[in-house]
């Protein structure tokens, strides 16, 4: 089984919706995530506040011990995690995933 990063990009928001809340998502999402999912494989996680000129606000990335371990994460604890997202973003994030086959 291969190191699995999983990346979440929000994008920019329309002018009528509510920017992202980086407190809450910092101070108590991202928190309850890491206390959920590390039992599941869950390794460390960055958050950027990217530039919204490239069409996005916010990269969150995961680092995991494989993919089958995230799927597993998804499987039997998501649907609070995932419920929560309302509470910083008013958008869905664009998800991506794969199996790292390089690094330095």
């Amino acid at each position: 089984m291969a190191p699995t990063t999983v990346t979440f990009l929000y994008p920019v928001v329309p002018v009528t919706s509510k920017p992202f809340n980086f407190e809450y998502y910092l101070a108590t999402h991202m928190p309850w995530v890491q206390k959920s999912w590390s039992k599941f494989g869950l390794q460390k996680w960055e958050v950027m506040k990217l530039d919204p000129v490239g069409g996005y606000t916010t990269e969150l990335i995961m680092h995991w011990e494989s993919l089958e371990a995230f799927r597993k994460a998804l499987e039997e604890d998501s649907v609070d995690i995932m419920a929560d997202i309302p509470n910083f973003s008013t958008v869905s994030p664009v998800q991506i995933w794969g199996d790292v086959v390089g690094g330095n």
